[in-house]
């Protein structure tokens, strides 16, 4: 941790250790996240405040305390060390609930240290796509829609579910980078069924099989709370609203192109749809 030779989990670090973890942290360099390696281990250092502020996220958050509905409000916006505490909270929430996440190996004022674990789920689908490993890429859409179920079981939110903040190894998943915490600024409820539309969104643009959504959303269901289930309905009913426009837009694109449709429109009405089939016109 902070302190040399205070312990995180099973490392006790030297006072030589610290100086090296705390050296990369404090480097002059605009790389947010980088490996490197300490006792034959691979650590990650993620350090905060280094990148180039979106102008678009800064908007977000300025106007976030009057937008509604609640759902589409931004987490607060943090110093450095308030990002640091943040992630160090959320990690320690879900350790707690017995799910999987890295261990801290260090913390300091702009940045923390945290365990390998193998491979993000996003790696994992990628490589079985290129093996064609259609059956694995699959089941593996669905086990993490179970396991987000699982999370919001416990009465968690990642705030960002995506497969590149998901986690395998050995034969767990697992959740990284938690940055966001849309809990502390809408009911729980709400920031579970946000965590919850955002997957659908990406199961939809990965998914390779047609019945796979329908298999995601089973697994999800069986396992979350009733409350964030629910909080589904209003996102359904606000992004519903602009379906019309989405559907035109596509029109125009294929007459002004020839054809080619941008994906994110296609995925959009295609989660809207399905959210329909399964619960209604909310």
């Amino acid at each position: 941790m902070s302190a040399d030779g205070v312990e995180a989990g099973a490392w006790v670090l030297g006072p030589g250790e610290s100086r090296i973890l705390e050296d990369h942290l404090s480097a002059r360099e605009r790389k947010r996240v980088k490996a490197v390696e300490l006792r034959g281990h691979k650590l990650w250092v993620k350090r905060y405040g280094v990148e180039l502020f979106h102008p678009g996220r800064l908007l977000h958050w300025f106007f976030s305390p009057i937008i509604y509905p609640r759902f589409l409000k931004s987490s607060r916006m943090l110093t450095r060390r308030g990002m640091v505490e943040r992630e160090l909270r959320k990690l320690t929430a879900f350790r707690r609930a017995g799910l999987l996440t890295p261990e801290v190996v260090y913390d300091a004022a702009n940045g923390l240290v945290v365990t390998d674990l193998t491979e993000s789920a996003k790696e994992r689908l990628q490589r079985f796509s290129r093996e064609g490993d259609i059956a694995g890429h699959e089941d593996l859409l669905v086990a993490l829609s179970r396991e987000l179920g699982r999370v919001h079981a416990a009465g968690l939110c990642h705030g960002r579910p995506l497969t590149r903040d998901a986690l395998c190894h050995e034969g767990r998943l697992g959740f990284v980078d938690f940055e966001e915490e849309p809990e502390e600024v809408m009911p729980l409820a709400a920031a579970q069924a946000r965590d919850a539309w955002l997957q659908l969104l990406e199961t939809m643009a990965l998914a390779k099989r047609p019945e796979t959504p329908e298999l995601c959303f089973a697994a999800y269901r069986a396992e979350a709370p009733k409350s964030a289930l629910e909080g589904l309905r209003p996102i359904l009913r606000f992004f519903g609203a602009f379906l019309p426009l989405a559907r035109g837009s596509q029109k125009v694109f294929r007459l002004v192109t020839g054809g080619y449709v941008p994906r994110d429109l296609i995925r959009f009405e295609r989660t809207i749809e399905f959210l329909r089939g399964k619960m209604g016109r909310p």
